[in-house]
C-alpha cells in the first residue's frame, strides 16, 4: 500500500528519527516491510506484509496526530515485499528526486507527482524500483 499524508506541523529531523525508531520497532514485531519519504511536510509512505497487518497499521496511522488528510494512493498484492530489508527504511528527498523517479522531467511538486501516481498507478513498479535503487 501506498499512502501520503500531510504533517500537522514541519518535523526536525530527530522528530523524524523518532518515528523511524517506534516504526521500524512495531514493523519488525509485526512483519511490515517499507520506506518513508518526507518531502515538503508530506509523508509518502510505502508498506508492505500481510494484508490485514497492513489494514491494522493504516488504522494506526490514521489516528496518530502528527499527520492528516491521509489519502491511499495504490494498493495491490505482490508476491513478495520489495523492501524485504528494510523494516522502514527512509529517504529524504525532494519532489524534482521523485517527479526523476518516475519520469516526470519537469515536475517540480510533491502533489503533481502524487497526481501521476492516482491518475497512472501503471507507474508504481517504475518509481519503486528507482527507489530501490537508490537505496542500494
Amino acid at each position: 500500500m501506498i499512502y501520503s499524508s500531510k504533517s500537522t506541523k514541519p518535523l526536525s529531523q530527530a522528530m523524524i528519527e523518532d518515528i523511524l525508531d517506534d516504526a521500524r520497532t512495531r514493523n519488525e514485531k509485526h512483519g511490515v516491510t517499507g520506506i518513508l519519504l518526507y518531502v515538503d511536510d508530506v509523508f509518502l509512505q510505502v508498506v508492505e506484509g500481510n494484508n490485514d497487518v497492513v489494514q491494522q497499521t493504516m488504522e494506526r496511522i490514521k489516528s496518530d496526530k502528527r499527520h492528516d488528510s491521509i489519502k491511499v494512493i495504490y494498493e495491490s498484492d505482490t508476491e513478495g515485499p520489495l523492501f524485504c530489508n528494510w523494516s522502514m527504511a527512509y529517504i529524504d528527498a525532494t519532489p524534482e528526486q521523485l517527479s526523476h523517479w518516475l519520469e516526470l522531467e519537469g515536475t517540480s511538486t510533491l502533489q503533481a507527482v502524487i497526481n501521476e501516481l492516482e491518475q497512472s498507478p501503471e507507474r508504481v513498479p517504475g518509481l519503486l524500483l528507482r527507489i530501490l535503487k537508490t537505496l542500494a
